[in-house]
């Protein structure tokens, strides 16, 4: 963990989820990309986090967020980075071999998803 310059503590996560933000900001992806499920409820639980799950508000978004980022940072590998599953419309992702805020944050599996209705 590192403390930041507000004297919080600042877990490898929370590098990531930073150095997400900082990336997509204008983007196609500005403001359609919104952090949910475990993360959200381990981090309200003041839990560590194991992964980082996102939800994008676009159409086919997850996948297509998980396309483009891994093509931004040069992390793109077909068929292994990131990994889709179109059945479910998700993909999920690592950030290999990115620093953040002195964090190795490569390690952290990212899955993304688009916004849906169930029935």
């Amino acid at each position: 963990m590192f403390i930041n310059s507000y004297m919080e503590i600042l877990t490898k996560e929370q590098a990531a989820v930073d150095f997400l933000s900082k990336t997509i900001e204008n983007s196609p992806f500005s403001n359609k990309v919104y952090l949910a499920g475990g993360y959200v409820r381990d981090e309200i639980l003041k839990l560590l986090p194991k992964d980082i799950d996102i939800v994008v508000n676009k159409y086919n978004g997850g996948i297509d967020f998980a396309i483009w980022i891994t093509k931004k940072i040069g992390k793109y590998k077909k068929d292994s980075n990131p990994v889709i599953y179109k059945k479910f419309g998700t993909a999920k992702f690592f950030l290999y071999g990115i620093s953040h805020k002195g964090f190795n944050i490569g390690d952290i599996p990212i899955e993304a998803v688009m916004t849906r209705s169930e029935e």
